[in-house]
């Protein structure tokens, strides 16, 4: 199934080897017109991409469905559910498909690049035994689960020159652009604080009970599921914080998420596109160090809500900058500009606030529709750049409105909703042009060979990943202040947290470079 075998003609001089060397030679001279390959209206095979997705249910299926849309051949599937292997393949009839990466990679050669939107505990593991095959790939958010593997992903891409990408697909928004502008033209003087927050968790966290094993489903390999993360039963568990409508739930295929053998909180599900500006804007690499509280934390699963805090030092002409993340619930203080007490904080999904010397910017959940206050401040920008169009416009209602005249708040989330810092005043949109989709730009850059023209390969991708799940360590070392050395992977002041950095994979599994 999907096995490629070289066929070799003994009855010729030329070696079908020898030849295509030659062949290979010869195009390294030879621009080839792309009517000449493939005739008028067809796709010439330089222009294609042999894509393989493993982890091909939810988000996985998306990405390939964008994928095929931009023009790849998807060529294989690979899911330990056969659930996924039979709906998924329907739409892809001539894809190979199997359970197990290992085999893929192993028997199907054609593949070029790979898709992996597993579970977070199984990213680093599949990403790396493709790029060890010399296979481009596209990993899903978060990047990986450990500090020590998003290192080791975001150096054998140096090493293989592969292409990479991060699925943060708001960073293929032309609005992470306009954010960069507004920091560039210092709009709102020097950023020292940036506050974050989102609704997640949306699955069960804070389980303080053993799970209960169940029978596996039918169809499903659940040792390969595990993957390298230490082994256990399949097992149903409460929905102690009513978040998936009560009742029992299931590790697959969603609420994984809550747990620390497989899955990475709140903050890293989100933490990838929320802080997207921030990373990319203000040049954040590694913090200096980080820190936790949250409610009660057990052996098993994330807290219900947490607050994390990261400081990172001056870098390129800006300042020291401090960093908060708020989830379950929880939420920064009002922030002094917010001029209207009417208005509040507290209903979008998603959203950053930066605070400056002179103003604020407040970014969307994906870095969408960046926006200034005071008033006066984001119609200067817009007068100084009169190409940034008006877009989905979540941010202030009546706040953000100058131009437009005084609205009530009523938008589609934002930062408040109904009454709230939402509505569809003077938001910046997605910026100043479009962009293509993450995964055409990741495509285009697989099919020319330039690793740097994915716009968030591992080399952007890497370093903030590992400040993210950084964070869900702090967690785990509640109200200590651990003191990073980033160039070194150490946290100079706590040996444990530094041993937590780096994974012990169940045996059998390893992340060889």
């Amino acid at each position: 199934m999907g096995n490629t075998k070289e066929t070799v003609q003994k009855d010729t001089k030329i070696s079908r080897r020898n030849f295509l060397g030659t062949a290979a030679a010869a195009a390294a001279f030879t621009i080839v017109p792309r009517h000449v390959l493939g005739g008028a209206g067809v796709q010439a095979p330089s222009d294609t991409l042999n894509v393989a997705g493993v982890g091909i249910g939810g988000q996985g299926g998306s990405n390939l469905r964008a994928c095929a849309g931009a023009g790849a051949n998807i060529v294989a599937l690979c899911d330990c559910d056969e659930k996924y292997l039979t709906q998924v393949g329907n739409s892809y009839p001539n894809a190979a498909k199997y359970k197990d990466f290992r085999e893929m990679l192993e028997k199907q050669k054609d593949i070029e690049a790979v898709i992996v939107a597993t579970p977070d505990h199984s990213h680093a593991v599949i990403a790396m035994a493709a790029m060890r095959r010399g296979k481009h790939v596209y990993v899903q958010k978060p990047m990986v689960k450990y500090v020590w593997e998003a290192r080791m992903l975001t150096e054998a891409a140096r090493k293989y020159k592969v292409v990479t990408q991060m699925g943060n697909q708001g960073h293929s928004q032309s609005s992470v652009k306009t954010f960069e502008k507004m920091v560039a033209d210092n709009v709102i003087g020097d950023i020292t604080e940036a506050h974050a927050w989102t609704n997640r968790p949306i699955w069960p966290q804070g389980v303080n009970m053993p799970p209960q094993e169940i029978p596996v489903p039918e169809g499903m390999n659940w040792d390969l599921w595990i993957g390298p993360a230490p082994f256990r039963p399949y097992a149903q568990f409460p929905d102690v914080n009513n978040t998936r409508g009560g009742g029992m739930q299931t590790y697959a295929p969603f609420n994984w998420r809550g747990w620390w053998d497989f899955g990475c909180g709140a903050l890293g599900d989100m933490a990838c596109h929320v802080l997207d500006c921030a990373f990319s804007g203000l040049k954040l690499k590694y913090p200096t160090n980080v820190e936790a509280c949250a409610s009660p934390v057990n052996a098993q699963t994330f807290p219900m809500a947490s607050i994390i805090r990261f400081e990172f030092p001056a870098r390129e002409g800006m300042p020291p900058l401090k960093l908060s993340w708020y989830d379950g619930g929880l939420k920064p203080a009002r922030p002094a500009l917010l001029d209207n007490p009417e208005l509040r904080i507290g209903t979008a999904q998603s959203c950053t606030i930066f605070i400056g010397t002179k103003g604020i910017i407040r970014t969307g959940e994906y870095g969408d529709s960046p926006t200034i206050l005071p008033r006066e401040l984001m119609q200067e920008f817009q007068n100084a750049n009169p190409t940034t169009t008006p877009g989905r416009g979540n941010f202030m209602g009546a706040v953000g409105s100058a131009a437009a005249g005084e609205r009530t708040g009523r938008g589609t989330g934002g930062m408040g909703g109904a009454g709230g810092m939402g509505g569809r005043g003077m938001g910046m949109g997605r910026g100043m042009s479009r962009m293509s989709s993450h995964e055409s730009n990741w495509m285009d850059a697989c099919k020319a060979g330039k690793p740097a023209d994915a716009v968030s390969n591992f080399d952007y991708s890497g370093p903030f990943t590992e400040s993210v799940v950084m964070g869900c360590l702090a967690l785990k070392f509640l109200d200590q202040k651990l003191i990073w050395d980033g160039e070194n992977m150490t946290f100079t002041n706590n040996a444990n947290a530094t041993a937590y950095a780096k994974p012990t994979y169940r045996e059998g599994w390893s992340l060889d470079m």
